[in-house]
């Protein structure tokens, strides 16, 4: 509750709404920047229909301090997802006050038949003005405003097959009409010839498409699978952590030996 106490009932309980498990649920949840005169939330998560699992980004409005209105929910975007992984999409307001989401790709690599998977979405709150902010990204869970620079960066699951050590995990500095090389490309923008499609670029080489794609400004080790990302700004830990980021990894499912399973931190100039 308002006062810190454990409520005895959930504050949101869309439970017979969303489908769970592995990297389905209740995913990501962003409060307006007005939230104390607007009592304005909003939610992504996955669910079912006749058998098909959606993305859904709804919003949603405090009925009091103690619960949300289940029962007035919004429909701000949805999209169907062929499955059940690489759903984990955050959402969040940007300084612009626009409602920023993430939505990962439906494959391991392969063009998008849907342009919104694999991308950074924008919209207004109310769910006008809707457009791919960033594209090329595989899956970006987790990310964030730098709150000294106001640079947007994300961080990026890569491809897996390649190997153990290829391509690495991604740190991007993620910009408004920009392209980051998935599937196409990994790493420092070098080419996945593993992709038996060519880039929607007429008269452009693999290579030249990938020297136009934007590079990583970190890698990290292939198959750590970073998740969230959050910027330190308290006074516990010493001067020097402010305006880093700690990222929790998940952690390989195939690389042998295994990485990940860790909390890292960011060191931002």
């Amino acid at each position: 509750g308002a006062d810190g106490d454990i409520m005895p009932e959930p504050f949101l309980d869309i439970s017979r709404r969303v489908s769970g498990g592995g990297e389905r649920g209740l995913l990501s949840i962003a409060f307006h920047p007005d939230y104390d005169d607007n009592d304005r939330l909003f939610v992504n998560y996955t669910l079912r229909k006749s058998g098909v699992l959606h993305t859904r980004i709804s919003e949603f409005r405090r009925e009091n301090d103690d619960a949300v209105d289940i029962h007035a929910e919004r429909v701000l975007l949805e999209i169907e997802q062929p499955f059940d992984n690489h759903n984990g999409g955050q959402i969040a307001f940007g300084p612009d006050g626009m409602l920023y989401l993430s939505i990962g790709s439906t494959c391991n690599a392969c063009p998008e038949p849907n342009e919104l998977h694999a991308t950074i979405v924008r919209m207004n709150p109310d769910g006008s003005n809707r457009g791919i902010f960033a594209r090329g990204l595989r899956n970006t869970i987790g990310f964030g405003w730098h709150p000294a620079n106001g640079r947007l960066y994300g961080l990026d699951h890569n491809t897996d097959e390649r190997g153990n050590d290829w391509p690495p995990e991604e740190l991007n500095h993620i910009r408004e009409g920009r392209h980051y090389g998935w599937p196409f490309c990994g790493g420092d923008r070098e080419v996945d010839w593993h992709v038996a499609q060519n880039p929607d670029n007429e008269g452009q080489t693999r290579q030249q498409f990938c020297n136009d794609t934007e590079p990583p400004v970190l890698t990290y080790i292939a198959h750590a699978a970073p998740m969230q990302m959050v910027y330190y700004t308290g006074t516990q830990f010493p001067q020097e952590y402010r305006g880093d980021a700690f990222v929790t990894m998940r952690g390989s499912w195939n690389r042998n030996p295994p990485v990940g399973y860790e909390i890292a931190r960011i060191r931002f100039d």
